[in-house]
């Protein structure tokens, strides 16, 4: 058998291609929104430069871009199901799909002329820069070709975008280029990444050494071409996963996807192809949306945190360390266990109605953290003075939950039905030994000092009886305020229980009849080291930790105001680190190790304004900045109020320099009965 070859008589130029009004593209819903940023345009961009200096010296060559794989959708394609299930909603398919000759077996544009429509199946990215690349061409055409006329005065993009959303901001970008007016303002990450690339494009002329005139004409010519590649429908639909455009390699997610096709394909008949592909598209309109709300980190980062939800919530009631995997080691379990199923058609199956729950189940999440959901409108009951929806926003983006705690949330709402933020009433013991050591540190304090001032600090501390013993009491949690508090107390801390999360899992979530009531005082009671945790904000230093509770304990002294998302403000160590000399001198730290351990303490930081950082100025120093930050260059509004409270505990003491340290000890116990109350009682 002969080798089957390409000709290069079979390559089209892109002018060619740009130019075509007899073609429309269309993006099918399976597809991702666009994703391009500044390194592929910046790929792309060089090839068109490279190109234009070769020729310079060597006018025959051409500059081949990697091909453009389609799968043609005809008119009889209109009342197929599978293929019709792929196309955007919007007006623009909706008057395509009316623009049909008299017979009703061609589409037509105005003139009459038969149309060929396509999906894009790989080089969507690719094409939709083009589009954006050649409307600066054509903008002041009279007849654009990137536009086409349909029967009944209808004018529409020769590419459809999806999602439609995405395609209606898609078209006013390209109004908006042809009539020099202000780019729109953009919603969804992809839109951004539209607006960022016209940007990006609009200053490749400037960038060009060569006369924009130059470069004009060579986007007209002949010598960048490209490949226009049919596939068989079936194929296209499953199979073409290899590389995403221009050689990007896939990220876990896709792979994943790619490897369902294929054992779906060679063990199922495809039957699942259209699952795979609604489920995929969900899940990546759901990653666009979720970076703008915080739920995930854009690009690779966010396919991989999914891959790691969706590992935790298949399998972490089988498997205790699921939880820390990568996204590609989650592909890599999921593609072992395929390999070593015997009934992989079942398999499939199972995870596909897995995965659509998870995808339900993050999807609500994403709308009551992004305001869709109405009841989050609603006072908060953890802080007053903030909404519910502030709640979802400062525990899954400050606090930053893992996929444990992600998975706990996703399963209770899944058999449940009720809603996160749902409260229900318990019984809560709360220990008052816990509030006891905290106690006697005060007053151990108290005992070494004279100065009145620490006397009075210690007595304005909020410490509750602590000659009372264990009793329960009537309290009210919800699931969201329980994955906090394991967020906080388990994993930020660095405990590993493995095997008992894995087993309350299948405790709570395999019993049949817990209520939602039930499964949320079992989370509530797990394991949880609370005798430590006194001693651990007294003591320890956890900077991550540390910040959490002081911007809730700003919150709890100024009326619910939200100081976690405040980029202009930074970590303050009121001990300054670098001091020199170091230890200061009269301070009271007996070596520099003392020194080193009391500096990342809770009762030494807090946050400050970053133009009002005091660098290496010493407490009785920063004291009075803190109470009047005005002094400090360049600052035009107040400090936080835990910051001006520290500047008035700190600000009378004047220069008893031992008396400083006492200070931040009361206030490392301050904080540390704060957070008693705030996660245990």
């Amino acid at each position: 058998m002969s080798l089957t070859t390409v000709s290069q008589k079979s390559l089209i130029s892109l002018s060619s291609i740009m130019s075509d009004t007899h073609s429309i593209f269309i993006i099918p819903t399976f597809q991702r929104p666009f994703a391009w940023e500044k390194d592929q345009l910046q790929d792309l961009h060089e090839d068109i430069k490279n190109t234009m200096q070769i020729l310079k010296y060597a006018p025959d060559n051409i500059h081949y871009l990697a091909p453009i794989h389609l799968i043609p959708f005809k008119d009889i394609d209109r009342n197929n199901p599978t293929l019709k299930a792929y196309l955007p909603d919007n007006d623009d398919i909706k008057n395509l799909l009316q623009s049909l000759n008299s017979s009703g077996n061609e589409f037509i544009n105005d003139k009459d002329q038969e149309l060929h429509v396509y999906f894009v199946i790989d080089g969507q990215q690719r094409l939709t820069t083009l589009f954006f690349v050649y409307q600066f061409i054509y903008k002041s055409w009279s007849l654009n070709p990137l536009y086409v006329s349909l029967q009944y005065g209808k004018i529409i993009p020769r590419l459809i975008q999806n999602p439609s959303d995405d395609h209606n901001y898609f078209v006013t970008l390209l109004k908006s280029l042809r009539s020099l007016t202000t780019l729109p303002n953009s919603n969804t990450q992809a839109q951004k990444r539209m607006y960022k690339a016209v940007e990006y494009i609009e200053t490749w002329n400037a960038w060009n050494t060569t006369p924009s005139t130059d470069f004009t004409k060579f986007l007209h010519s002949s010598a960048l071409k490209s490949l226009m590649i049919e596939l068989e429908p079936n194929y296209g639909l499953t199979s073409f996963q290899i590389l995403n455009d221009r050689g990007k390699s896939l990220t876990a997610l896709e792979k994943f996807k790619s490897l369902l096709f294929e054992y779906d394909l060679n063990y199922n008949s495809g039957k699942l192809t259209y699952s795979i592909h609604s489920i995929f598209s969900n899940l990546y309109q759901l990653l666009d949306e979720g970076s703008d709300s915080g739920l995930f980190p854009e690009g690779k980062a966010g396919d991989d945190r999914l891959m790691q939800y969706i590992l935790t919530y298949m399998r972490i009631n089988q498997h205790a360390d699921n939880y820390w995997q990568s996204g590609d080691h989650a592909y890599d379990i999921f593609r072992k266990e395929l390999i070593s199923t015997a009934d992989k058609s079942t398999l499939l199956t199972s995870w596909l109605d897995e995965i659509q729950i998870i995808y339900d189940q993050l999807k609500h999440l994403n709308d009551c953290m992004s305001g869709k959901e109405p009841t989050v409108k609603n006072p908060s009951f953890i802080c007053l003075g903030r909404t519910i929806q502030d709640d979802y926003d400062i525990i899954i983006r400050s606090l930053g939950l893992s996929s444990r705690s992600i998975a706990v949330l996703l399963k209770f709402r899944a058999l449940y039905k009720a809603e996160w933020h749902d409260r229900f009433p318990m019984k809560c013991i709360c220990n008052p030994d816990l509030f006891k050591s905290l106690s006697d540190h005060l007053n151990q304090i108290r005992g070494r000092t004279e100065n009145k001032e620490i006397h009075t600090q210690i007595d304005l501390v909020d410490m509750p009886s602590c000659d009372q013993k264990p009793s329960p009491y009537q309290c009210q949690y919800s699931m969201l305020q329980v994955v906090e508090r394991m967020e906080l107390l388990i994993w930020k801390r660095g405990y590993n229980p493995q095997g008992k999360f894995k087993d309350k899992w299948n405790a709570v979530f395999g019993n049949n009849g817990f209520s939602a009531q039930d499964a949320v005082t079992a989370w509530y009671s797990w394991y949880y080291p609370e005798n430590d945790f006194p001693r651990f904000i007294q003591d320890d230093g956890n900077e991550s930790i540390f910040r959490y509770i002081l911007r809730e304990y700003e919150g709890y002294l100024n009326k619910g105001v939200n100081i976690h998302f405040d980029t202009d403000l930074s970590l303050e160590h009121i001990f300054p680190q670098t001091p020199n000399p170091k230890p200061p001198v009269g301070y009271d730290f007996a070596t520099l190790n003392d020194y080193d351990q009391f500096l990342n303490r809770s009762g030494n930081l807090t946050f400050v304004y970053q133009n009002a950082r005091l660098s290496n100025q010493l407490p009785d120093i920063k004291a009075s900045l803190y109470l009047d930050p005005t002094t400090v260059k360049g600052v035009t509004k107040n400090q936080p109020e835990i910051t001006t409270r520290v500047g008035n505990q700190l600000h009378p003491l004047i220069t008893d320099y031992p008396a400083y340290q006492d200070a931040l000890r009361v206030r490392c116990t301050e904080l540390a009965v704060f957070s008693l109350k705030r996660f245990f009682c």
